[in-house]
């Protein structure tokens, strides 16, 4: 059935396979699971509804991470009766981004793996994704109107993670630069093992060179956008993300120099 599902999705958009992997038998975001509360952003990159949006923004989203908490449990012992065994939990979605703080209600000891990258890449790239659900949805999607959108939610989520972050342990966060995990993914992977105090076995090792030789990035078809199509500009973006440019791109882009 989800084989079934991801073929019909990419039937109908196949642009999509150019902007997010699809793969119905691999691990995916746990935005899906957040979904069940109806409590996640995922309403407003699958349709045009601000008003959803504007509610969600003012509503205390602890009780979805409560509930993902109680669904990892149930996959965890779904496991365990098939006689796998896992220790950590791996989450991952840019909706973790707004919501660090109550996150941590619930994971209070969690660890953050942060990829940056310069905010003039990843709004038009973003922006394009769900524009494509939008049009598959929808006769009269407006990029401009979801360049709009978009940049604003991200605006919020950036700017709403500096805040928190300055409030918690350095050790809390691992910074990665997006441009590393392209060219040398196995030294990021390295240093996050590192960093979590988790060994990196060789049949882990094995495992991840097996899933890099087998899953390479230029296998995918070449995702194309501009700024200008979602009604963007490259001053506007650079005045509003200002301040995490300067701490988290421009900073990471020096040590890459040296």
């Amino acid at each position: 059935m989800a084989k079934a599902e991801v073929a019909a999705i990419l039937e109908y958009r196949p642009e999509l396979a150019a902007i997010h992997p699809w793969d119905a038998l691999a691990a995916d975001e746990d935005i899906l699971l957040l979904d069940q509360t109806l409590l996640s952003t995922t309403a407003e990159c699958l349709a045009f509804i601000p008003s959803y949006r504007e509610w969600l923004i003012q509503q205390d989203i602890t009780p979805a991470y409560q509930y993902l908490e109680r669904f990892l449990k149930f996959i965890q012992w779904q496991k365990r009766q098939r006689g796998l065994s896992g220790c950590r939990w791996v989450l991952k979605t840019p909706m973790h981004l707004g919501y660090i703080d109550h996150l941590l209600k619930v994971w209070p000891e969690a660890t953050f793996v942060q990829t940056h990258r310069d905010p003039l890449a990843t709004i038009p790239s973003f922006t394009s994704f769900v524009y494509s659900l939008w049009a598959g949805v929808s006769d009269t999607a407006d990029p401009r109107e979801a360049g709009y959108q978009i940049s604003g939610y991200f605006e919020r989520m950036l700017n709403r993670c500096l805040i928190v972050r300055e409030g918690l342990a350095a050790h809390t966060f691992v910074d990665v630069d997006f441009r590393d995990t392209v060219s040398q993914p196995m030294s990021v992977i390295e240093r996050i093992y590192q960093a979590i105090d988790l060994p990196l076995t060789a049949l882990a090792r094995t495992q991840i060179m097996g899933y890099l030789a087998t899953h390479p990035r230029e296998g995918r078809p070449t995702h194309q956008y501009t700024l200008e199509q979602f009604g963007l500009t490259s001053s506007d973006l650079e005045h509003r993300f200002a301040q995490y440019r300067a701490r988290h791109v421009s900073a990471l882009h020096d040590l890459s120099l040296e």
